[in-house]
């Protein structure tokens, strides 16, 4: 019910949208950005000849990867819907198994309430205004929530293949990897369970398939690297971006980016200590460190509020601290955050989701 709400907000901000920004179109407000891309593949697949610029690997469709656009494609040829409309029903119901799945997990590691108050604090979370848009998260979480449910129930067959899969949508899905591994190492360790190593096997099975399929149709099994290398300028500089771009906000107060940035790099720093405390089972820990880490030391991604989504441990961690007299100022703060960050975004295009 409270998913319901948190998308009923989000779509009310965008009824404001429409109305600050007179003309726009619904389909227009849900379609910015990857948006584009994730469309373009749907209907177009990926290029056999990479386009190149001043001897550099311009912007292509290979920096994307696939389950998201397949899944549009397949949803608009079974379905009524065209392709827009199909993106935006998958982010609808992504975020919503995600929510489900979610409780599930916290309910597991934790207890039925910090699971009620983790499931609220998700749905309601700032960023969480992409699952009425067309953005690969809605479709990389819930089976990353899935594979650490399965590592908690020593289910390895399906945590192998829930953490393949959802290293077909996102590169840093990759961080299931490491966490079937680990989960795998304790196991054989503490009870010689060697079915558990079909977890840490199966789990790259869609970051490797997508590999092969670039591989024989460009000739390049790195032309998604080199494509989100050269044409997006994303590389690994180790926080020095991150750590710049925080400092400067006292300069450029206006920079909305920036801003918004900055505290989203404030809650990651702030859940971290929280988790740190809660001390949540390795395999989570070791899911939150690895997602999160590449968008802190990213040069170019910076700390956007939708991957800290990702990093939904997070968000446990501080539903898990949340005192009762407070517990409810924390979600309506949230709640105003989403229609705020929605609105901001949508109205202004400065920042970006």
């Amino acid at each position: 019910m409270l998913y319901l709400v948190s998308r009923l907000a989000v779509l009310a901000a965008f009824g404001v949208a429409m109305i600050v920004r007179q003309g726009i179109t619904f389909r227009e407000l849900v379609a910015p950005w990857d948006v584009g891309w994730y469309l373009h593949i749907a209907t177009n697949g990926y290029p056999s000849d990479i386009p190149m610029q001043d001897g550099r690997v311009a912007q292509n469709a290979t920096a994307f990867f696939p389950l998201f656009p397949v899944l549009v494609r397949w949803v608009d040829r079974l379905t009524p819907l065209d392709g827009l409309q199909s993106a935006v029903a998958i982010a609808v119901v992504g975020g919503f198994v995600s929510v489900v799945l979610l409780w599930m997990l916290v309910r597991e590691v934790v207890d039925a309430e910090t699971a009620d108050r983790s499931a609220a604090l998700f749905g309601f979370f700032p960023a969480s205004f992409v699952f009425l848009i067309g953005y690969s998260e809605a479709v990389m979480l819930p089976f990353a929530i899935g594979c650490l449910i399965a590592l908690r129930r020593r289910a390895w067959v399906s945590a192998g293949l829930m953490a393949g899969i959802a290293t077909f949508a996102r590169p840093n899905a990759v961080a299931l990897c490491l966490a079937c591994a680990w989960a795998a190492f304790g196991a054989m360790r503490t009870r010689r369970d060697w079915k558990a190593l079909l977890a840490p096997l199966l789990s790259p099975a869609g970051l490797v398939v997508f590999t092969a399929f670039l591989w024989a149709r460009t000739g390049d099994p790195l032309v998604s690297l080199n494509t989100q290398r050269d044409g997006w300028g994303q590389r690994l500089d180790f926080g020095a971006k991150t750590i710049e771009s925080s400092l400067s906000v006292l300069d450029r107060p206006i920079d909305v980016n920036v801003v918004v940035s900055t505290l989203s790099v404030l809650f990651v720093i702030a859940g971290l200590v929280l988790m740190i405390r809660w001390r949540p089972p390795a395999e989570i820990v070791i899911y939150t460190l690895v997602v999160i880490a590449p968008v802190l030391m990213s040069s170019t991604i910076s700390s956007r509020p939708r991957f800290a989504l990702t990093a939904f441990p997070l968000l446990v961690a501080y539903a898990r601290a949340a005192r009762e007299t407070w517990w409810s100022a924390v979600l309506g703060a949230s709640g105003v955050l989403l229609g705020a960050l929605t609105l901001l975004t949508i109205t202004t295009m400065a920042a970006t989701p």
